[in-house]
Order: structure tokens, then sequence, then C-alpha cells
């Protein structure tokens, strides 16, 4: 089962997204290359507000998440996060657990089609 863990942040300035990314960057790049079992890592920024940030995250596992967690480059990250102190306010983490994966959507649209049935939407 795959689990989603969402974050929103916001930055006290605008500017402080820079400032962000820097101390992000590595995080990411160590979860990439190290975290087989991490399947999603990424950031996202608010439209209507540029100082609000999303992180979207996903892992295969409850235990993924939390081997991310006791990582060093994440430990890293949040000493990094106290220095600069650029954080106004962060949300409570929230998980998710995924209730149908797009292979499985695309594979109940290809078999209607194939039998000669609309998709059904």
């Amino acid at each position: 089962m795959v689990f989603a863990y969402l974050v929103t942040i916001k930055l006290r300035r605008a500017e402080d997204v820079a400032t962000f990314l820097v101390g992000f960057a590595p995080l990411l790049t160590f979860s990439n290359r190290n975290e087989a079992e991490t399947l999603t890592y990424e950031i996202h920024r608010d439209e209507s507000c540029d100082r609000t940030l999303l992180i979207l995250e996903r892992y295969q596992s409850s235990e993924s998440l939390e081997a991310h967690r006791q990582s060093q480059a994440f430990q890293d990250f949040g000493a990094y996060l106290r220095e600069k102190d650029i954080i106004e306010s962060k949300s409570q983490g929230r998980f998710f657990t995924e209730l149908l994966d797009a292979s499985f959507a695309a594979a109940q649209l290809s078999d209607q089609h194939i039998n000669g049935e609309p998709p059904k939407r």
C-alpha cells in the first residue's frame, strides 16, 4: 500500500523561497539517490500565495517514511531551517493512503474500449 504525506509551509517572505530551496536540495538529492522506497518527493508553490509551499511525499510503506525521517539528510534540513528561521507556519503533516492507482484505472478504461464500450467517466 502506498502512503502519501502532505505538508504545507508558509515562509515569512517570498524571498525566503530561495533560501528554503538551498536547504531542501540536498535532502531531495539524498532521497532520490538513497531511498528506493520513496516514490515521490516534490515541492510546489501555491499560485495564490508565493510564500506558501506544499511538500508532497509518497512512500512504499510507513516504515520507509520513518526511515526517511531518521536519515541524516532530513535531520540536517531541520537544523538548517531552525538556523535560517524562515518558517512562519507549518501545517501538521497529513497522511493519506492510496485508493486507486493510475495503472489500474488505465487498465479498466482500456478493457472497456477493447470490448467496444465507451469509457465510463
